[in-house]
C-alpha cells in the first residue's frame, strides 16, 4: 500500500505543533499587515495589532484569513475590533484554527488609556485547544503593553504572562522601535524573546508608493523568513494581501479587510 502523501504528513506535524495540549502557544499573526511586517507593530496600525501588543493598533474592525504554508487544512480566521472614546479605548478579537485533528481558538479583550505621547494597554487572552478523542485544555494569560511616540519616533513594549495555575514565571516579550524619517516612509526594528528560547530579531519598512497603495516588507531571524504585503487604501476601507516565506515549508498567504473608525 503506498505511503501517505508528503503534504498530509506535513499537515499532521504542523497541526501537532500548533495544538500541543501540554504547552499552549498563541496562534501566529493572521492579518496581512502583521504577517507582512513579521509582527513589527510600528508598521501596522490595524486593530489586529493588539494580538502582539495591547497598546498597539488604531480604531476599526478587521477580518482576515491566512492559508498557513499553503495548506488548506490549516486555514485560519480572525476578527478584531477596537473602539475609542476620548483618551480611552477597548478591544476584542477572536482567531480560530479548525482542523480534523485539532481545534484551536484564541480570544482576547482589553482596555487602553492614552494621553499625549504615551499609551498603556492591559488585556486578557484565553487559549482553547481540543483534540477530538484526546480531550481539551485551556490557558489564561495576561497581556500588558506600552507605546511611546514623539515626533515620528515610536517605541512599543508588549508582554504576555500565564495566569495561575500555569504561571511559573513564564512569559514572552516584544519590543519594536519605529522611525518615520518621511511621511511616506516608516522604518522599524524589533526583538521578540521568551525564557529558554532563542531571541528573534526583526527588521522592516513601510512605504507609501501612491496615494492609495502602500507596501510593507520585513525579515525575522527565528525562523529566518521574509514577509511582504500590499495595502490598498480606499478611504475608510482598507484591503491588504501578504505572503511570508519559510525556510522549509511553503509560503503563508493572508488576505484581510479593515473598516477604519473616525
Amino acid at each position: 500500500m503506498p505511503g501517505p502523501h508528503l503534504g498530509s504528513w506535513l499537515t499532521l506535524l504542523l497541526t501537532a505543533a500548533l495544538c500541543r495540549l501540554a504547552a499552549l502557544e498563541p496562534l501566529p499573526p493572521c492579518h496581512p499587515l502583521l504577517l507582512g511586517a513579521c509582527g513589527l507593530t510600528a508598521l501596522s496600525d490595524d486593530p489586529a495589532a493588539t494580538g502582539i501588543n495591547p497598546a498597539a493598533g488604531e480604531p476599526g474592525l478587521a477580518a482576515s484569513s491566512a492559508l498557513t504554508h499553503g495548506m488548506r487544512r490549516l486555514a485560519r480566521y480572525e476578527l478584531a475590533s477596537l473602539v475609542a472614546w476620548q483618551y480611552s479605548s477597548a478591544y476584542a478579537a477572536w482567531q480560530s484554527l479548525d482542523n480534523d485533528a485539532c481545534r484551536r481558538a484564541d480570544v482576547r479583550a482589553g482596555v487602553r488609556y492614552g494621553c499625549s505621547f504615551f499609551r498603556l494597554g492591559l488585556g486578557y487572552k484565553l487559549l482553547l485547544d481540543e483534540i477530538p478523542g484526546y480531550g481539551a485544555a485551556r490557558d489564561d494569560r495576561l497581556d500588558a503593553g506600552l507605546r511611546l511616540s514623539y515626533k515620528g519616533l515610536s517605541l512599543d513594549l508588549g508582554s504576555e504572562h500565564r495566569l495561575p495555575p500555569r504561571s511559573g514565571g513564564e512569559g514572552s516579550y516584544n519590543l519594536c522601535l519605529g522611525q518615520a524619517p518621511d511621511p511616506n516612509l516608516t522604518l522599524a526594528a524589533g526583538l521578540a524573546f521568551a525564557p529558554d528560547t532563542d531571541p528573534c530579531f526583526k527588521l522592516g519598512c513601510r512605504l507609501r508608493l501612491y496615494q492609495n497603495l502602500t507596501a510593507l516588507a520585513a525579515w525575522e531571524s527565528e525562523p529566518a523568513r521574509f514577509g511582504c504585503a500590499a495595502a490598498f487604501d480606499l478611504g475608510w476601507l482598507n484591503l491588504a494581501y501578504a505572503v511570508q516565506t519559510h525556510p522549509d515549508l511553503d509560503w503563508t498567504h493572508s488576505l484581510g479587510l479593515t473598516v477604519l473608525f473616525p
